[in-house]
């Protein structure tokens, strides 16, 4: 019976307007004095998995002084401002009640940003019950299986009590190093898997899925 559902949370749960991507990359990469930028690399770094080689490829920086720079214009008062909840993360709650589960959030940014993340999801009536975000500098971002075993502490579940449900890349891979389910929720970006997973369109179709579960009993999706 699973007894938690993990989320990814921007992309998944929340979103950010490009509006700001662009503001805060445009204001980095000038300070580090290049003139000339590309969107589709500024996008693979904002949505992709290894950040500090994405940075080193394309920006000739070291990883360290782009994150000290990028942190000046990231800050999390400002970016609250352009980010805004999907409009069916409200089924959560019906869902947590229904089938009295706990919900958890494993994203790669730090604690201040996803903080005033998820007080918009507060606002909306969805608790939470265990927020992960990495401990730099010494823990690693996702795909880094370590924030599923301290999320499934702090939930009080083990591995085959949990379904994980993302967005993005590094979701997936977070799920198979960490030996849990995975559900790809298909916003606005598509990534390729092996197949291994359950696709859905809308945090409305995980209803679909528990409810087989429930009726069937079966130990997997």
């Amino acid at each position: 019976m699973r007894k938690a559902l993990i989320f990814d949370l921007d992309g998944t749960l929340v979103y950010t307007l490009p509006s700001f991507k662009y503001e805060v990359m445009v204001k980095t990469l000038s300070e580090l004095g290049m003139n000339v930028f590309r969107k589709d690399e500024i996008d693979e770094f904002w949505y992709g998995t290894d950040r500090d080689k994405i940075i080193e490829k394309y920006f000739r920086v070291e990883p360290q002084r782009f994150w000290e720079i990028f942190s000046k214009y990231n800050k999390p008062e400002r970016r609250v401002e352009y980010t805004e909840v999907y409009e069916d993360v409200h089924v959560l709650r019906s869902l947590k009640e229904k089938y009295k589960l706990k919900l958890g959030i494993i994203t790669s940014n730090p604690y201040p940003i996803a903080k005033k993340e998820v007080e918009l999801l507060e606002r909306e009536g969805i608790e939470f019950d265990s927020i992960v975000t990495p401990n730099y500098p010494e823990e690693k971002p996702k795909p880094n299986a370590k924030l599923v075993e301290r999320c499934l502490k702090e939930l009080g579940v083990e591995k085959k009590d949990v379904l994980l449900v993302g967005n993005g890349e590094e979701d997936w891979l977070l799920a198979k190093n960490a030996g849990i389910a995975f559900i790809l929720i298909e916003r606005e970006n598509k990534i390729e898997t092996d197949g291994s997973c359950r696709k859905i369109r809308s945090l409305y179709d995980l209803e679909k899925i528990l409810k087989i579960y429930h009726q069937s009993g079966k130990k997997d999706i």
